[in-house]
């Protein structure tokens, strides 16, 4: 029987943290795996997914099936989150989870959404020009100048690469932000994110919401739809 030593496996560790008073930290991390390892779920010192072994044989691998391992078997991981996810991207498998429902501020990792929408209503060509108004956004990542024009493809970058704010407003004022924002709700909803709700573009907005459950969704959906998009991520 044919090996298959080459197949990979993603995973998604998706943590909220408070962080102080009515404030929340929202952590996405993606790991590709092969599966010429085993793999645990060891969750030790808030780290997600760690190889269990890193030098496995050929003979050991063709013996050995994934398996999910704590390091202490009779007791529950320690993550000092308020709620995470653990789960494989291509299957949708939930590995393990805490307060996987509650909603939070999901902050910055709103720009998923954001640079998902973009993807889908831009034109090869279209070009913004940059205002007054988006780099009044909290925040000066990406570099942006007054009047500068910008294709809306390359605001992609500085968007999930810097977490530049003024990126996402200048992306949605092109489109019209209302539009925009009204957009980002809709495309929640055809994904099933039943508990997530978009007031912004950034994610400053506090009532920018989800769950890790629904955020598992929409980065299982990037994964397999738009996998570019989370290629930058990793940059």
């Amino acid at each position: 029987m044919k090996n298959d030593l080459g197949k990979k496996m993603k995973f998604a560790f998706i943590a909220v943290s408070f962080i102080g008073t009515g404030i929340f930290s929202v952590h996405l991390m993606l790991n590709l795996v092969l599966n010429n390892f085993a793999y645990g779920k060891i969750l030790e010192s808030q780290n997600p997914i760690m190889a269990t072994r890193a030098n496995s044989t050929i003979s050991e691998v063709n013996t050995l099936k994934y398996f999910y391992l704590n390091k202490d078997i009779t007791g529950e991981p320690k993550v000092g989150a308020t709620a995470y996810l653990v789960g494989d991207l291509n299957t949708g498998e939930v590995v393990l989870a805490k307060n996987q429902k509650e909603r939070f501020p999901i902050a910055s990792i709103s720009k998923l959404m954001t640079a998902l929408v973009a993807r889908e209503l831009t034109n090869p060509n279209d070009t913004a020009q940059v205002s007054k108004k988006a780099l009044s956004a909290e925040g000066k990542n990406g570099g942006l100048q007054i009047g500068e024009k910008i294709k809306i493809s390359d605001l992609i970058y500085p968007l999930l690469l810097e977490s530049s704010n003024d990126a996402a407003e200048v992306i949605a004022e092109y489109f019209g932000r209302d539009v925009f924002i009204k957009k980002m709700n809709e495309v929640a909803k055809n994904l099933q994110m039943s508990s997530t709700s978009y007031e912004d573009p950034s994610g400053l907005s506090p009532k920018n919401q989800s769950t890790v459950s629904d955020i598992f969704k929409l980065v299982g959906y990037l994964n397999k739809q738009k996998e570019d998009l989370l290629q930058i991520t990793a940059r």
